[in-house]
């Protein structure tokens, strides 16, 4: 009795409690996933773009290779990039 009470007493000491999380955050969740999750969502917001007619063809592509190169942080940023070269565009004009 005495024995199967020191067993049951080191093992509850090493199982972890229920919801609990061991390891980095990159064990759960690779850093390739959420690199191709962000540039699949990216390029989904630029295809937008294009196809409103908000910027032209060699803009998309050259924010394209951006958003491959992983230059381009995130949406806001995205949007940021689209709306300068929009102004420079029109400024040329």
């Amino acid at each position: 009795m005495q024995l199967q009470e020191i067993i049951s007493e080191a093992y509850s000491q090493q199982t972890q409690l229920q919801g609990s999380k061991k390891g980095r955050k990159g064990a759960r969740v690779g850093k390739k996933e959420v690199y191709v999750t962000k540039v699949r969502s990216l390029r989904y917001r630029l295809k937008i773009a294009k196809d409103r007619k908000e910027i032209t063809n060699t803009e998309f592509w050259d924010l394209y290779k951006k958003i491959g190169g992983n230059t381009v942080r995130n949406i806001a940023h995205l949007r940021m990039l689209i709306d300068e070269k929009t102004a420079k565009r029109k400024a040329q004009k």
